[in-house]
């Protein structure tokens, strides 16, 4: 009944069984951890929120709490315990509120928490008291008494709800532990009925599988050693993917069997071929290595070609390149020709401006000498009119005396002027001679530079040409080296194909030698491949 199941239905369904088996698990696992999870809510209510609780009761009422902020107040008197008093009033009333309103609180918890409240109260009503008499400057004996609390109701509270927040959490902890036991066993009982029915279809679908898959092996098995009868067949059970793969070997071993009997026609007709084919790689070969040295010597050739392309090139760029240099220098010339007309043209400028200031030089001079000229004659004039001054003083006699040595100086003083007069006018004629010399030099100077600035153009037109020329020039050297470059790397490609085509060659003729062996090969193989099948039994 098994064996007309496929194996991949077995293979699934088995699956499906182990997943069902898990889901129930599953479900299993989560009713009997449902109350667990109840079970440790109540706890950690119980726990958590009883236990804060009376924590901070206990912290806030006692030592440096309440009452300790109390009695801080009654002997310092300082304002910062009173509200230190009053935090601990507001937290200690929240927690007994919260205590108080918690479920499963008995009656005498409640009572314990009035208790508490009341001398809390106490402690509250008095701090009025307290703060009164302190601003009375009452003393802290006499304000002991007027406030003084029993502490012993509240202790007594506080102690009775520690105990019972400890009784109810020990409860609920044995309660939490008693469901986990019943939920383990439940567990456990379901996991063992799970595992004893996932063997049980596990080993039945494995020998299912199992059996038919070793009767193929061993068929296999008889196949790949030294038994090679191709006429056995496999029993076939069934209708799953094992029998199909049983009937499959059997016709496995019909189609070998005679694919065997066509492969040893096939390797008698392949002997055959492979001597043919080796007299024909023989003669291909032969051919090969007489193209081969035909091809060295083309290479051989093609290479000299390229090295006289390279000369022809390293001569063009050398020659470029020295035609650059004259053509840098010649710039350089030409800069400098440029540079020195400029300054030739300054000088001639300089020139024209100082021939001007020598020409208005002269005629100031011409100026100076019609005013010699008025001079010398006020200085003459001056002169009879102190000899008439004379004259007329000497008629006077005693009485002109001192006018005749006044018009005495003055005649002095008129030759003096005269003779100043002719020296002025002997250094302004020396003065206008130079000038006229200067004026003569400069107008021939003037000329040179002209003719210089015309040799200079002439210079730069000349350089010019050369430049051109010097272009035109080194265009040629560049297309020549350009062409020869080219030729060369037309040279290069032509020896790099002619190389390859070479490599090609020795690959071809390696090739022929390697299938003349492969040839050889071939026929051992063949020889070998008919005493191989014929070793099968068909």
């Amino acid at each position: 009944m098994i064996n007309r199941i496929s194996v991949r239905n077995k293979l699934f369904g088995l699956a499906g069984l182990l997943g069902l088996t898990g889901l129930v698990m599953g479900l299993v696992i989560h009713a009997s951890l449902s109350p667990l999870n109840d079970e440790f809510e109540s706890y950690a209510d119980q726990t958590r929120y009883r236990a804060g609780f009376v924590d901070v009761i206990q912290t806030e009422f006692g030592y440096g709490g309440a009452i300790h902020a109390f009695k801080n107040y009654v002997l310092r008197g300082q304002e910062k315990y009173v509200g230190r008093f009053k935090d601990a009033y507001v937290n200690i009333n929240q927690s007994l509120d919260g205590y108080m309103y918690l479920p499963d609180t008995s009656g005498e918890e409640k009572a314990a928490i009035a208790d508490i409240r009341s001398v809390l109260q106490q402690y509250h009503d008095g701090l009025a008291v307290t703060q009164r008499m302190v601003a009375e400057g009452a003393a802290i004996a006499d304000i002991d008494k007027a406030v003084k609390v029993s502490d012993g109701p509240a202790v007594a509270g506080i102690k009775l709800l520690a105990e019972h927040t400890q009784d109810r959490a020990m409860a609920a902890k044995t309660a939490f532990a008693e469901t986990v036991g019943v939920a383990g066993m439940r567990v456990n009982a379901t996991l063992i009925a799970c595992l004893i029915l996932a063997v049980v279809v596990i080993v039945a679908v494995a020998l299912a599988i199992t059996r038919p898959l070793q009767r193929l092996v061993a068929g296999f098995d008889e196949l790949a050693g030294g038994d090679a009868d191709l006429s056995r067949r496999l029993p076939v059970h069934g209708t799953d993917e094992l029998a199909r793969i049983s009937a499959g070997f059997n016709g496995f071993c019909e189609t070998v069997a005679g694919t065997v009997a066509q492969v040893q026609s096939a390797s008698t007709q392949l002997s055959g071929a492979t001597r043919q084919m080796n007299e024909a790689s023989a003669s291909a070969q032969d051919a090969i290595e007489r193209q081969r040295a035909e091809l060295e010597q083309v290479v051989t050739a093609m290479n000299e070609m390229t090295l006289s392309f390279e000369e022809v090139s390293r001569h063009a760029t050398g020659a470029s390149e020295a035609a650059a240099a004259v053509d840098r220098d010649t710039a350089l010339g030409r800069q400098v020709v440029e540079t020195n007309v400029s300054y030739i043209n300054a000088v001639a400028s300089e020139v024209d401006r100082v021939g001007n200031v020598i020409v208005e030089l002269e005629k100031d001079s011409d100026s100076i000498g019609s005013v010699l000229d008025v001079i010398r004659g006020i200085a003459e004039q001056t002169n009879l009119l102190a000899l008439n001054a004379a004259i007329e003083a000497a008629r006077a006699g005693d009485q002109g005396r001192g006018f005749a040595v006044v018009a005495d100086e003055v005649r002095t003083l008129a030759q003096r002027t005269q003779e100043s007069t002719e020296e002025i006018q002997n250094m302004i004629e020396s003065l206008q001679s130079a000038s006229r010399q200067a004026v003569s030099a400069m107008a021939e100077g003037k000329e040179k530079v002209r003719a210089t600035v015309d040799e200079a153009g002439k210079v730069r037109e000349t350089l010019t040409k050369i430049t051109q020329g010097i272009n035109a020039m080194r265009d040629l050297n560049t297309q020549i080296a350009t062409s020869a470059q080219q030729q060369n790397h037309v040279a290069r490609e032509m020896d790099q194909n002619l190389t390859n085509v070479a490599g090609m060659m020795e690959q071809t003729s390696a090739s022929a030698a390697h299938a003349a062996q492969i040839s050889a090969e071939l026929d051992t193989l063949a020889s070998q491949m008919n005493a191989q099948v014929g070793a099968y039994r068909t």
